[in-house]
């Protein structure tokens, strides 16, 4: 099949110049219908519960898990995402019609392409998909495909499962290069053992690509073209051929202008089918051409990709051929009887030739046949057109009146030009006669009919039939009746009998009553739509040969009642579209559409002519629109009908959408350092293949949109990205600068003693910048820093080079505290003994003293600090001496008062058991004096560092009467009976008596006033006292006056 039609362009039109990389298909699933037949033939018996489905359905509760939603990628995106339709298997008894599957039942089901692409001429095809699958060892997903119908061919991974998130897959095959036929489809199998539930084998964004085979490229070969030269506007004949088969596609061929340059040149469609290679196509060259002598036609190939340009062809010629117009016969002529003077008429003629800024005219000669030097006008047309039988044309029309001549029957007429000038043939002869009757004051007449349905009232309008318009001879007798008669436009053929729109009896001027049914009954009565020749005549007149009156046009029009639907097909495959791409030609046709009705239309477009009505280049009363594409947008369409001047109302608006080829600009860092990875994406578009590559990169890893790369060398690089889709394909490069990475070594990890500071460093290097940071706070901004910390501590050194790579390195600074000794020890104040302090560690010394010397000896108490640092040791260890007085046993002071001179003797008695030197040079442990003073007693107490260092002040007291109270200075309360007790030993009966008990620290261990006290050795708690050395004071009074008190010591000893 052949399809040729020349396409105005109305928008601004330009062919994308494609890549050699196409997209041959793509299915995403989101349209009512898809591309791929499910659960039957392949190679799977399609059998068992688990089912292939398509829909939006993620939800497996409450027996399945959840479909894993589509914005969770191992990598890339997904169209629609997150919740889009998909393609995937399903327990379909279960009734849950997610991507599920139920493992305890065998199922081995298919699901393949309803229809095969062509890769003729192209290689390096790609089946790209996004897939989910995690099934089990023994439930998988694969992949097969078909050439030329043949056997299904698994291909790609052995099994599809393992993969709970999203994986897009690429594979390629030779196979799939330069086939008529091409193929895909999804396995599932599973077998009935047991498994936990999980997700099933899930598909979405199908998408193929290939490029063209540039080894062996096919081209277009133009043979000829004839004639040459040729007439403006005539018919071109163009012969070529393509070197080899290629699939199905749009080819344009361009006319060039008079000098072979083809900017702004004309164009026409043509499509060409696989397996044809030869073509003879005819082009109308256009009349406005001028002539000239190297007009050349070149043919481009435009859908689908590759565009594939032939070379344009020798020069031809295009010349001004002569101008001819051919009266014909108006139909009013077919008439028996004359046309009526100021009749209606039609001239129709055809024409040959340029026409430009025309007007056609058709003249009347004299009733010899003569045309004078400015003949009578019938009517004139302005007008372009040529009118040329032998391309097709119908003859034009000029349309007008028969001038008011005398009557005769050697009448011609003739149509001629104005631009230029060009006489036509006349036609004739024909007769014109006085008629008595005018129709209607030769008014045509017009009226708009609908539906009965929405308007069943008739129209009805009064006729006007003037008689004798010329003179009075003829006359109308009673009875006569005047009768509407109707007649075809095109062969004057009665249409009905008279009176067929009314009549009315009458012998003078009268009106008629016209009847107009509604659209319905029209072809009732045989009254047909559009423009007719309508009369008045009578039936009985004084002169039956002039009983005919002058003809008017009626036209009546009658619009459909609802509006047309217009519908959009891809002009290549005449499938309905309602996406395009730009170079596409869409073909719009609407419907209800009868040709017969002979009804005009106007369309309306928001980017055709200024968004205002236009007449469709396939002509007035065509259906079809066809649009060559020339930029992306959005367009909307309207059409309405025009039934012979009565308007329909205007379609609903119908939406086409024109995408362009992909947006591919680069997003990621054009400056990188050496040896990172960095992440590039596009911005994602639907239904769209990408391809990723890299001069001095590596990829590591790419899914469709996005593309992670190493660049392990310093320079000048470049990323580049071909991305595809159903309009084409677009490619770009992003240049990358790979900068070095600074040298940075923040040295070994060190360790410090705390209160101490340490130097970190790196290497320097031009330009370099520098940061240490503790974690917390930047701590030097330089290549060396000095810290103190107090801490163990990770110093972090950031280096920035030139090029604004940054890099780091870490060291760790340990902090140590010394380690520590505290020895204690006394020595006796005041005496002249030493001690001696020995470091407790080998190494070099420092005492507090200034020594360095492993040991000193010192006389006094206090704190003596040590420093040893010892190899190997961080820090110097550090010992404390704390050297102290030891408790003594008190240095008490004991008061008494004698009787200087007197006979009686006091006893200074030791109140500790030991080794004694008192100030008299007495060694005793007591001594007796009867002298005031100060007496000082040193005792050397066994066990004591010490001496004991005992004071007592005797003064002078008054001499008593001596008293008779004799006291023990020792006695044993140890329960044997004997000395238990501490009693007087004498006494005598006074006036007052006490006596108070003190222990060596002079606390009161026994009290009493009885002269003949009893004191069994126990402290006022009645605990048994230790033995000792105990201090006592008996006072008395006798006959009124006191005695001296009575002071001595007494030793208790168990």
């Amino acid at each position: 099949m052949k399809k040729l039609i020349l396409l105005p362009l109305f928008l601004l039109c330009y062919f994308f110049s494609f890549s050699q990389s196409s997209q041959l298909f793509i299915e995403d699933f989101q349209s009512p219908t898809n591309g791929f037949t499910l659960n039957s033939g392949g190679p799977a018996p399609n059998s068992g519960n688990n089912q292939w489905i398509v829909n939006n359905q993620y939800s497996g509760a409450p027996t399945y898990p959840n479909t894993m939603p589509q914005d969770s990628t191992y990598s890339g995106t997904i169209g629609f995402a997150p919740n889009s339709k998909y393609l995937h298997i399903h327990d379909a008894p279960s009734g849950i019609l997610n991507g599920n599957y139920n493992p305890t039942t065998s199922s081995d089901r298919f699901a393949y392409m309803t229809n095969g692409i062509c890769t003729l001429g192209m290689d390096s095809i790609h089946f790209s998909f996004f897939y989910l699958c995690e099934g089990s060892a023994t439930a998988y997903g694969k992949v097969y495909y078909s050439i030329n119908n043949g056997p299904w061919i698994q291909t790609g991974l052995s099994q599809y499962n393992n993969k709970y998130k999203w994986k897009f897959e690429d594979i390629t095959d030779v196979a799939f290069s330069n086939v008529q036929n091409l193929r895909f489809g999804f396995r599932w199998e599973n077998n009935s053992g047991a498994a936990v539930n999980s997700e099933s084998f899930s598909i979405d964004d199908v998408d193929i690509v290939g490029s063209y085979n540039n080894t062996t490229p096919v081209t277009i070969i133009i043979d000829s073209v004839s004639p040459n030269p040729i007439c403006q506007g005539g018919y071109l004949f163009i012969y070529w051929h393509l070197s080899d088969t290629l699939c199905d596609g749009t080819y344009q061929i361009s006319l060039s202008n008079a000098a072979g340059v083809f900017t702004g040149a004309n164009n026409w469609v043509y499509n060409m089918y696989y397996p044809q290679t030869t073509s003879v196509v005819p082009i109308i060259l256009p009349t406005t051409l001028p002539a000239g002598n190297c007009y050349k036609i070149r043919i481009t190939r435009t859908s689908p990709p590759p565009v594939i340009v032939s070379l344009a062809t020798a020069c031809f010629s295009i010349i001004s051929c002569p101008n001819v117009i051919t009266t014909l016969q108006p139909s009013v002529t077919l008439d028996t009887n004359a046309v009526c003077v100021g009749s209606d008429i039609d001239v129709p003629f055809y024409s040959t030739g340029v026409y430009t800024t025309n007007t056609y005219t058709a003249q009347l000669s004299d009733s010899n046949g003569v045309f004078s030097s400015t003949p009578p006008v019938v009517g004139s047309m302005f007008n372009n057109t040529t009118y040329d039988p032998s391309l097709g044309s119908l003859p034009g029309m000029v349309s007008g009146q028969i001038p008011n001549v005398p009557a005769g029957c050697g009448y011609y007429i003739r149509v001629v030009s104005s631009n230029p000038v060009a006489i036509g043939a006349p036609w004739g002869p024909f007769c014109i006669g006085e008629c008595d009757i005018t129709t209607n004051n030769k008014l045509d007449l017009h009226f708009c009919v609908t539906d009965c349905a929405i308007s069943p009232g008739a129209i009805d309008t009064l006729l006007d039939v003037d008689v004798n318009a010329f003179n009075t001879t003829a006359s109308y007798l009673p009875g006569n009746i005047f009768t509407t008669q109707l007649f075809s436009m095109q062969t004057f053929a009665q249409i009905g009998a008279n009176g067929i729109l009314g009549s009315v009896a009458a012998t003078g001027d009268t009106t008629l009553n016209m009847h107009i049914p509604c659209k319905d009954s029209l072809p009732i009565i045989g009254v047909p739509v559009g423009t007719n020749y309508l009369r008045v005549a009578a039936t009985n007149s004084s002169v039956p040969d002039n009983s005919l009156g002058t003809i008017i046009r009626l036209t009546i029009g009658a619009p459909h009642g609802t509006a047309e639907i217009i519908q959009a097909y891809d002009y290549t495959t005449f499938q309905l579209r309602d996406t395009f791409c730009i170079g596409d030609v869409a073909a719009l046709f609407f419907f209800p559409y009868n040709y017969s009705d002979m009804s005009t239309y106007k369309w309306i477009c928001n980017g055709i002519n200024g968004g205002n009505p236009f007449v469709s280049p396939s002509g007035a009363n065509s259906n079809s629109l066809y649009v060559n594409l020339g930029a992306a947008g959005i367009l909307t369409f309207k059409v309405q009908e025009n039934s012979y001047g009565c308007l329909g109302p205007w379609s609903p608006v119908d939406t086409i959408w024109v995408f362009g080829p992909p947006v591919v600009p680069i997003n990621g860092p054009i400056v990188i350092c050496q040896g990172d990875t960095a992440h590039y994406s596009v911005l994602f578009g639907n239904n769209t293949y990408y391809t990723w590559g890299s001069v001095g990169g590596i990829i590591v890893d790419t899914s469709n949109n996005v593309s992670d790369i190493t660049f392990p060398n310093v320079g000048n690089f470049q990323v580049t990205m071909s991305a595809i889709n159903g309009c084409g394909s677009a490619s770009t490069v992003k240049s990358i600068t790979v900068k070095p990475y600074p040298t940075v070594n923040a040295g070994l990890d060190t360790t410090i003693c705390a209160s101490s500071s340490v130097s970190l460093s790196t290497p320097t290097g031009t330009s370099y910048g520098y940061s240490w940071n503790n974690g917390t706070s930047v701590v030097g901004t330089t290549a060396t820093t000095v810290v103190s910390p107090t801490v163990n501590t990770t110093y972090i050194i950031t280096v920035t080079g030139p090029g604004g790579c940054i890099k780091k390195d870490t060291v760790k600074v340990f902090v140590e505290y010394p380690s520590t000794a505290l020895y204690t020890d006394s020595i006796c104040a005041g005496g002249d003994s030493t001690i001696t302090l020995v470091a407790d560690t080998t190494g070099n010394y420092l005492w507090s003293t200034g020594a360095t010397t492993q040991s000193i000896t010192v006389n006094s108490s206090g704190t003596y600090s040590l420093g040893i640092t010892s190899p190997g040791e961080v820090c110097p260890r550090l010992v404390t001496y704390n050297i102290t007085n030891p408790p003594t046993l008190g240095v008490p002071f004991y008061s008494d008062s004698v009787c200087p001179g007197g006979v009686d003797n006091i006893v200074l008695i030791a109140d500790t058991i030991g080794n004694y030197t008192w100030s008299t040079g007495a060694t005793t442990q007591s001594i007796s004096i009867n002298d005031t003073g100060i007496y000082s007693l040193i005792i050397i107490v066994p066990g004591e560092f010490c001496p004991r260092m005992v004071t007592y002040n005797v003064t002078e007291a008054p001499c008593p009467t001596p008293i008779v109270l004799v006291l023990p200075n020792i006695f044993s309360p140890n329960g044997d009976g004997i000395n238990d007790n501490f009693t007087p030993v004498l006494t005598g009966d006074f006036d007052k008596f006490d006596i108070k008990i003190f222990n060596r620290w002079g606390q009161l261990m026994f009290e009493s006033t009885d002269p003949h006290f009893k004191w069994p050795g126990t402290t006022k708690q009645g605990k048994a006292a230790p033995d000792g050395t105990y201090y006592f004071i008996a006072n008395t009074s006798l006959d009124g006056k006191d005695n001296a008190p009575m002071k001595d010591y007494v030793t208790l000893t168990r």
